[in-house]
């Protein structure tokens, strides 16, 4: 029985290609937020009641709650494959030498 072994040079051209994207993905919800968060504030302004002021800044504040949430997944994801820990023999085995594959092709 074989065990399929992955080298690190075999995925770092797919670890440049995903960390580029999700630091699009990162900085198009930062710039969308801005611009949803001016419209909600400005419509409650607009807005003739303290209601829909009230349901407008409540909808800001919850998009920037998803925002940061968004902002933060990829830390996240490495802090929890780092913690895992497990350190493989030949190839990417275990979670952390992924993060380290991964972290030394994004250098």
């Amino acid at each position: 029985m074989s065990i399929l072994a992955v080298n690190c040079s075999d995925v770092q051209f797919i670890f440049r290609i995903i960390h580029y994207i999700i630091n699009i993905l990162r900085w198009a919800v930062v710039i969308i937020l801005l611009v949803m968060v001016t419209m909600d504030f400005l419509k409650g302004m607009m807005g003739k009641s303290e209601d829909e002021m009230r349901k407008n800044s409540s909808t800001a504040v919850k998009r920037v709650i998803w925002a940061v949430v968004v902002f933060f997944i990829p830390l996240l994801i490495k802090t929890l494959f780092a913690k895992a820990g497990i350190n493989g023999g030949n190839g990417l085995v275990g979670p952390l030498d992924w993060v380290k594959c991964y972290n030394s092709a994004i250098k």
